[in-house]
Order: C-alpha cells, then sequence, then structure tokens
C-alpha cells in the first residue's frame, strides 16, 4: 500500500489486488529464512541483488522510458518510484539492520498486515487515517509479530521435529509480547500518519482548495524500519 494515494488515482480490483499480491511476495526470501531453506547471510545477497534488480527497472522505467509492469503503476507512480521499489528497498533495509528475527517480522508485517488493511483504506491522502484503520493496522501487525514469534516455529517444530527440509535446525525466532505490541506501534504510526519533505512537485492535497508540494515519504520504507526500531529497543531494555 503506498503512501500516496490520491483521489483521482483509480485501479480496477484485479489490478489492485495484483500489486499485492506482489507487495506479498516480499515475504519469501523471510520464510525461505524461517524453513531452513536459507541462511542468514544468504537471506542478505538475496534483498541485496534484488534491491540492485529495482534500482535498475526503475532507472529503465524513468530514466529511458521504458515499462514492464505497467497494469501496476498508480497514476502519481509515472513520474516517481512505485510503491514496489519501495517495498524492496524497506525490505532491504531490515535485513541489513536488524537481528533476524526482528527483521523477519518486520518485513512479515510489510507483506501481509499492509496489504490486508489496505483493502479497507481511504483511497485519498489523509495528514493520519482514521481511528479504525489506525486500530486495524495495529492488530494486524501485532498479530503477525507474535505468530511470528511463537505460532511459526511451534508449528514447524511440530511437522518436522528434526530437521528443516535442506537439514538445517529451524533458526530460532523468538519475540516477546511487548516487542509485538512495540512493532505494532510502529507499523501503525508509519502506515497511519504521513509525512512531507520539502519539494517542487505538486501532490494531492490534503484539504480541498489547498496546494500542496513536495514528497510524501512511503510507508513501504518506513513500516519496517519503525516496526523493527521498537522492536529493537523493547529488546535492549
Amino acid at each position: 500500500m503506498s503512501l500516496v494515494e490520491t483521489l483521482g488515482d483509480r485501479m480496477s480490483e484485479e489490478e489492485s489486488i495484483a500489486r499485492r499480491g506482489v507487495h506479498s511476495v516480499s515475504s519469501v526470501v523471510g520464510l525461505a529464512y524461517v524453513i531452513g531453506l536459507l541462511q542468514w547471510n544468504e537471506v542478505q545477497i538475496l534483498t541485496g541483488v534484488g534491491f540492485a534488480v529495482i534500482v535498475l527497472l526503475e532507472f529503465d522505467r524513468l530514466v529511458l522510458g521504458n515499462s514492464l509492469l505497467d497494469p501496476l503503476y498508480r497514476d502519481y507512480e509515472q513520474e516517481s518510484p512505485a510503491g514496489y521499489a519501495y517495498a524492496i528497498s524497506g525490505m532491504f533495509l531490515a535485513v541489513i539492520l536488524f537481528e533476524p528475527p526482528i527483521a523477519v517480522a518486520a518485513v512479515f508485517v510489510l507483506s501481509f498486515a499492509d496489504p490486508v488493511v489496505g483493502l479497507i483504506s481511504p483511497n485519498e491522502l489523509l495528514r493520519v487515517k482514521p481511528v479504525s484503520i489506525l486500530v486495524a493496522m495495529f492488530v494486524a501487525s501485532s498479530v503477525v509479530i507474535l505468530g511470528t514469534g511463537a505460532l511459526l516455529p511451534d508449528a514447524l517444530n511440530a511437522v518436522s521435529p528434526v530437521d528443516a527440509p535442506l537439514g538445517n535446525e529451524f533458526p530460532p525466532i523468538e519475540l516477546s509480547y511487548a516487542q509485538a505490541v512495540a512493532g505494532g506501534i510502529g507499523a501503525t504510526f508509519a502506515d497511519g500518519v504521513k509525512f512531507r519533505v520539502a519539494g517542487d512537485k505538486p501532490i494531492e492535497p490534503v484539504e480541498p482548495g489547498m496546494e500542496v508540494k513536495g514528497y510524501v515519504v512511503d510507508d513501504n520504507v518506513t513500516i519496517p524500519l519503525y516496526s523493527g526500531v521498537l522492536m529493537t529497543a523493547v529488546a535492549l531494555v
């Protein structure tokens, strides 16, 4: 779910679902680590490769004028980086900056909680989203983190109590209830509160009649970062 959702930008239901499907693909690398298919250094390498590919794709689209994924772009993304580019960037930063359990949980929040809540979010740019959406995002994010730290490891061990598919041990994914709450707060703040930085690019007015220029910080980057930072802070405390 991109941070800049404009009133005049409408997509078909099929295109919207396709975007959210692409969004959730970012969870594949995290899942591969959790079930023992990849070691953490391999996860970091793969996300780095993915980030490099996205940079090349966006350069090809924005600078050279080509596009391989036209149906998945919103109107406002025609001249600016697309949501999937921010999503891969957020995943890459989380994997590089945070410890594995926190990074995986932060990526899962972006991959699962954000698209689901996006289905009920208003298709307009708001400084702060409605309380109902904020609550939904907090609950969804906290549940995803709890599931990552508590339910998923138990389920894997129940299915295969000895070894992961490649003979590796399942990695320890331990996250506390306090971290789930903190991560949910971080994700909710990132998703629900919009920040604008200076610039000359016109963006959708926050209020009717207002002319607003600048760039809105995309939540596909801030959701895993804010969530990961608060989970890390709780772990340190």
